[in-house]
């Protein structure tokens, strides 16, 4: 998943193609998080849509109107494939589904 951590502050900047490393999104978010508890990220997976990531032990003023994803959510994303996980995104934005678990299917290519 292709991502760009955000300001919130700057809304109008969402549409401009970024293009950020794994280690710079992780250290933008983590302060973030660290700041306030939460971070916009602009997925290249969604089609560029918008997510909240939020710490939920320490969140405070989450902008709405934005799917939101809890960092322990993300934890269990990282086990799902794309396609499970744009599922999991339609899903958030048409009515705020949390995830709870994400399970492999089982393998049947058994011999």
């Amino acid at each position: 998943m292709t991502l760009r951590a955000m300001n919130a502050e700057a809304p109008k900047r969402v549409h401009t193609p970024l293009e950020q490393s794994p280690e710079e999104v992780g250290a933008r978010t983590s302060e973030l998080l660290g700041e306030r508890g939460w971070c916009l990220w602009q997925c290249r997976l969604f089609d560029g849509d918008v997510i909240v990531v939020v710490d939920e032990t320490i969140a405070r003023d989450v902008p709405s109107g934005y799917p939101i994803y809890l960092l322990t959510e993300l934890y269990q994303l990282e086990k799902a494939d794309d396609s499970t996980i744009r599922l999991i995104h339609e899903a958030k934005k048409l009515g705020g589904a949390v995830v709870i678990r994400v399970e492999n299917p089982p393998d049947d290519r058994k011999s």
